[in-house]
């Protein structure tokens, strides 16, 4: 948050803690998303909702609609991301392998504000919670919905 010094206190958690926000971020990444909400369309059945090819129709079309209005806004509004945002230093215990891994996921670039996976978690888990109607009960799906979209959050900040 610009100004607010938030980012800049958080920069200060252990190296353990950003890998594991730079990891919990992709829950809202576009490959992630898209990729489980096709499962969902192509395996759904009607013990998860009660017209499974419906709901993961309408959620595929809301995923892509949040991709336009995010990519629009941004483009729009113009917020840089924070200084440092495009670069990572994967932790000294991390093997050298996971390099190229660690920086893919915990990286940015372009505009930064909205946030994509923001945006996104907030309308697919969202949109989840309301479609999957035969998992669990409205407020259990409800709670578990604001929970992912508070993690995928606070990893943006997290990660810088």
């Amino acid at each position: 948050m610009h100004g607010w010094g938030v980012t800049e206190a958080l920069a200060g958690l252990p190296d353990w803690v950003a890998l594991l926000f730079a990891l919990l971020t992709q829950l809202a990444d576009a490959w992630f998303v898209f990729g489980g909400l096709a499962l969902l369309y192509l395996l759904a059945d009607e013990r998860l909702a009660s017209e499974p090819r419906r709901a993961g129709a309408t959620l595929i079309a809301l995923a892509i609609c949040a991709l336009a209005a995010t990519v629009a806004f941004k483009t729009t509004f113009g917020v840089h991301r924070p200084a440092g945002a495009g670069t990572a230093t994967p932790p000294a215990w991390l093997p050298a392998l996971f390099d190229p891994v660690y920086a893919n996921i915990s990286t940015g670039d372009g505009f930064g504000f909205p946030s994509g996976h923001a945006t996104s978690s907030s309308v697919v888990y969202g949109g989840l919670a309301l479609a999957l109607d035969r998992l669990w009960t409205r407020r259990k799906r409800l709670l578990a919905a604001g929970g992912i979209v508070a993690v995928v959050a606070l990893s943006r900040l997290v990660i810088g």
